[in-house]
């Protein structure tokens, strides 16, 4: 697979990141990897040391009873996102080219659920 973006930059980003979100509500669950290298099927493991060449990031955020999503973002440059408010789903696939616009995914994930609504 083609790297664009570095994940291990990425979970650095968003780990500086999480601390001022959870000041804000914010609950984010434990990062998870899937190693590009590991025998099929591929483990998804919370460890990322455990990990030699970062294919996906995942992680989970919960703002409040009935607002939570799944991101995970892919070292190809997309994500697969499925977020859940008051009863209402979105499923997105956001595209960035590089490490910057991938966390402004993680970013405006964490606001749509601070503030409740979806687009």
């Amino acid at each position: 697979m083609d790297q664009l973006v570095d994940l291990d930059a990425v979970g650095a980003e968003l780990r500086a990141r999480c601390a001022g979100w959870g000041c804000r509500g914010l609950k984010v669950g434990a990062f998870t990897w899937r190693d590009a290298e590991a025998s099929w099927p591929q483990p998804i493991v919370t460890n990322g040391a455990l990990v030699a060449d970062p294919e996906s990031l995942g992680m989970t955020m919960e703002a409040a009873p009935g607002h939570y999503a799944e991101l995970v973002l892919w070292c190809g440059g997309w994500a697969d996102l499925g977020c859940l408010i008051d009863g209402e789903i979105l499923m997105e696939g956001p595209h960035y080219r590089d490490t910057e616009e991938c966390v402004a995914v993680a970013e405006r994930l964490a606001a749509r659920l601070l503030s409740g609504t979806l687009p």
